[in-house]
């Protein structure tokens, strides 16, 4: 399965990233063989409607669920629709979280937060 995981780097221990939306990047992890490959979403050069764009762009690359500290309303919308769950981490590394959430340690998230909006 394809995750996505939001982080700040280009590999498995670079830090998470706890946007989703303003995310500096996306780790795209194989959970079965741990390859993986970055996905720039640009949301630095975007003024308005990242997280939705940012959303749009997962889906699009085809992850199964996605791994972040934060989701607004409206990617939280787009990924409800697509039936995708968000799991919440509030730190640490790629590794580590991809850990977590194969243990089933991660929370999904089941509502919109404003963390990105504030």
């Amino acid at each position: 399965m394809l995750i996505g995981i939001s982080i700040r780097g280009d590999h498995l221990d670079a830090p998470v990233d706890l946007r989703l939306g303003r995310a500096q990047m996306f780790l795209l992890v194989d959970s079965d063989t741990e390859q993986f490959k970055t996905l720039d979403p640009g949301a630095g050069q975007i003024q308005h409607g990242a997280g939705i764009q940012t959303a749009q762009m997962l889906l699009k690359a085809g992850v199964k669920a996605v791994i972040s500290g934060d989701c607004g309303p409206k990617a939280f919308q787009v990924f409800q629709a697509a039936q995708v769950p968000l799991y919440s981490v509030t730190g640490g590394t790629a590794r580590e979280a991809l850990a977590a959430w194969r243990r089933q340690e991660l929370p999904v998230i089941g509502q919109p937060g404003g963390m990105g909006h504030a």
